[in-house]
């Protein structure tokens, strides 16, 4: 039931099993019809952008109805089902007639009956008046011919199980730590530098504790001698105290006995001046005299001893002052090597952080590579299995392809042969030409041979009827009911819209049943 889609609004179209035939004028709807039998299948999807304005939607939209659906029933395994389609909200519903059980996943169990790929089913089951097929029929081709004779059936789609590996390839390859794996190898590098200066600075910050030490040990050592200069300058000082004490006493003492001597001179020249007293008084004289000589000198003495202990006390003072100035100056810069070590070590655990992360990731890495190896190699796999499957299965290929061929030519040419991509050369008795250079005509039915040969190797069971739309008009007569009998024996239903009738004539003469569709 074409309930809107094009020109036609409610209309019921029946097809029997066999061949069907619908005669129709220009504009009459068939290749409207024939899309609509498409659609119901894979649906319509709409272009964007400037594609839009001529794709099959915009098309075939509904002329009056705002609707834009319809429905088909169809036998599959001895049941009948009722599909539904609503091509602008894309909801699809899949009845099963005996009971009403809605079929869960539409899409998935037409495949499990048999449905293929739209791709194939373009190039194969539905023809229009260009026999010719499209280069994707080659793929869909050799991977069902590895998935047939691989798997023993159509689960397996090798074309999409590549295009998997190569999005797999490409999701494995953005997950490749690259850029962290540089920033962590980076930062390893300077990790024997840092190292490095670490040591340079630890030796100088232990040079500079031993000058510190040095200079303590100094300061110690001078402390010491300055303590003991001090008390020799106190018991020098102490000594000398005594000293004078006890000249003094005698100093005294010697002054009251040259006081009583002077006294007692002058008495004895008052009394006795003719008695030798000048003798007498140098004798006395050269006595005080020796006496101030003495102490003058021990004053003296005890002076110049004083000074050096005091010039001794003055250098070790001036030493300690010395080395006071260098250990300040010691201090500093060995807290300012502790400051720079303290970073360099912090720049170190940074470093061994990035280089444990880089072990990480590298491992990560290495699984990331092998698996990415892993899919290459899988996805040479495949290319081989599928080369080897080609080469080994073609010939049933060729066999069907050849039938066909034959049966169209009247015989002129017993094998056609395809390379792996499908490109055709024919065979005679005496020749063998490539397509381009036979005429158009002959090429069509090439080409119809194809896709016939395909059909059957894509659908054994004979599932999938065929829909052609004008595609004989470069047959001649004879080779027009050469192909309509072999349509006719294909033992699979068969839709035939023509504008001509010539098709609906040849199988009048030729007596072979048909049903007529509309006119």
């Amino acid at each position: 039931m074409v309930e809107d889609f094009g020109r036609f609004h409610r209309e019921n179209f029946v097809f029997s099993d066999g061949l069907n035939i619908a005669t129709g004028e220009n504009e009459s709807g068939k290749t409207t019809l024939r899309y609509f039998l498409m659609a119901m299948w894979y649906g319509l999807e709409r272009e964007r952008g400037l594609k839009a304005r001529n794709d099959d939607f915009t098309r075939y939209k509904p002329w009056e109805s705002g609707r834009f659906c319809g429905s088909m029933e169809f036998e599959a395994d001895g049941e009948e089902y009722r599909l539904s389609r609503d091509f602008l909200s894309k909801n699809v519903t899949l009845l099963r007639l005996k009971d009403g059980y809605e079929i869960d996943h539409p899409e998935i169990f037409l495949q499990e009956k048999g449905l293929p790929a739209q791709t194939v089913y373009r190039n194969t089951f539905w023809i229009g008046n260009e026999c010719r097929t499209e280069e994707d029929l080659a793929v869909s081709y050799r991977n069902h011919m590895a998935n047939v004779t691989h798997t023993g059936g159509m689960n397996l789609d090798l074309g999409k199980a590549k295009e998997r590996l190569k999005k797999q390839k490409r999701e494995l390859e953005k997950q490749l730590p690259e850029r962290e794996l540089a920033e962590c190898m980076e930062c390893v590098a300077g990790k024997r530098e840092l190292s490095a200066r670490l040591l340079q600075e630890e030796e100088q910050l232990h040079l500079l504790e031993r000058q510190c030490r040095d200079a303590e040990r100094q300061l110690e050592t001078t402390q010491a001698e300055l303590k003991h200069v001090k008390q020799e300058l106190k018991s020098q000082e102490q000594q000398h105290k005594l000293r004078l004490h006890r000249q003094k006493r005698i100093f005294s003492g010697t002054a009251v006995l040259v006081v009583l001597w002077m006294f007692f001179y002058i008495l004895c020249r008052l009394v006795m001046p003719q008695a030798e007293w000048p003798v007498l008084l140098f004798g006395f004289l050269f006595v005080a005299v020796w006496m101030g000589t003495g102490l003058w000198k021990n004053r003296k003495d005890f002076a110049g001893s004083n000074i050096e202990w005091e010039e001794e006390s003055s250098r070790l003072q001036q030493e300690m002052k010395e080395v006071y100035e260098q250990k300040n100056r010691l201090l500093p810069m060995m807290e300012k090597i502790r400051f720079y070590m303290e970073q360099t070590e912090e720049q170190l655990k940074v470093c061994e952080a990035a280089e444990a992360r880089y072990l990480t990731l590298r491992e990560r890495a290495e699984e990331l590579e092998e698996k990415i190896q892993a899919v290459i190699l899988a996805g040479e796999t495949i290319d081989r299995v599928a080369e080897q499957l080609y080469r080994e299965f073609g010939e049933i290929f060729y066999q069907k392809l050849s039938e066909y061929a034959s049966s169209f030519t009247d015989k002129a040419y017993e094998r056609l042969v395809a390379d792996e991509h499908l490109g055709l050369r024919a065979m005679t008795e005496s020749r063998s030409v490539e397509v381009a250079d036979v005429s158009y005509g002959t090429g069509e039915q090439f080409y119809l041979a194809l896709r016939l040969a395909t059909a059957d190797i894509f659908d054994p069971e004979k599932r999938n009827p065929l829909i052609l739309d004008d595609s004989f008009a470069a047959f001649d007569d004879n080779r027009l009911e050469s192909a309509l009998l072999c349509l006719a024996n294909a033992g699979r239903q068969v839709i035939i819209f023509s504008s001509t009738g010539r098709e609906e004539h040849a199988l009048r003469r030729m007596g072979v049943v048909y049903e007529k569709v509309f006119e």
